[in-house]
């Protein structure tokens, strides 16, 4: 298959992640860091009147989030070992062992739309970890612009791909988004395969990494 977009050891595929897994080699694969599908039924609706209402153009979702109406199987992750999986409670792994708490509120401050903390389970390590990192970002400019109405922050994403991969180490995102994962990879010096469903993102993403600005801070978790 013909990547999207290939430079150095950043590569991503415009495709349906389950059409592209089996033609990798098996083994190659360090680390899977990604934000499935919940199986919800996410709408962007809010994300798309603040963006009426103030002019900007950060987020245009009119359809719902691809492969998000719960019949999306997500078996096909336990085939990689070391896996860190935005989405618990709705998404659960009986092999994880460990989980990341994402704080996203603090007190008295702006409150960001959606819910006020988010979850990711893994089998990287043991028990809760967490990090508080309030989130504007359809409120902010530069690298932080909200370019996916499920978007991490780069610090957070950061920190996992410092602390759970090697140098060089091949970094798997098969939910790509906004490309935040290949971000943070490529700024660490690992290698990174990323791939969407829809191409509108892939293009955002490929423009993060073609304006990427080094070095990259990364910052301690629960702190």
């Amino acid at each position: 298959m013909k990547p999207y977009y290939e430079q150095g050891d950043i590569t991503i595929y415009h495709a349906d992640c389950r059409d592209v897994l089996p033609t990798l080699e098996a083994g190659s694969v360090d680390l899977v860091l990604t934000d499935p599908p919940y199986g919800i039924n996410f709408s962007a609706e809010g994300y798309d009147r603040h963006n009426a209402k103030h002019g900007t153009a950060a987020v245009r979702v009119t359809a719902p989030m691809a492969n998000d109406d719960g019949s999306l199987d997500l078996g096909f992750l336990t085939a990689y070992p070391r896996r860190i999986v935005w989405g618990y409670p709705y998404l659960q792994d009986p092999e994880a062992k460990g989980w990341f708490v994402w704080i996203k509120h603090e007190s008295n401050s702006l409150q960001p739309m959606g819910n006020p903390l988010e979850m990711a389970y893994t089998t990287c390590w043991n028990g809760f970890k967490w990090k508080a990192r309030l989130w504007c970002g359809y409120l902010t400019s530069g690298e932080q612009r909200l370019a996916h109405p499920t978007q991490k922050p780069l610090s957070i994403i950061s920190w996992m791909v410092a602390n759970f991969s090697d140098d060089n180490a091949l970094i798997l995102d098969p939910f790509m988004g906004s490309g935040t994962t290949l971000v943070a990879a490529k700024a660490l010096g690992r290698r990174a395969i990323g791939i969407e469903i829809e191409e509108r993102y892939c293009e955002i993403a490929a423009k993060r990494l073609q304006q990427m600005v080094l070095p990259l801070e990364v910052s301690d978790a629960n702190s």
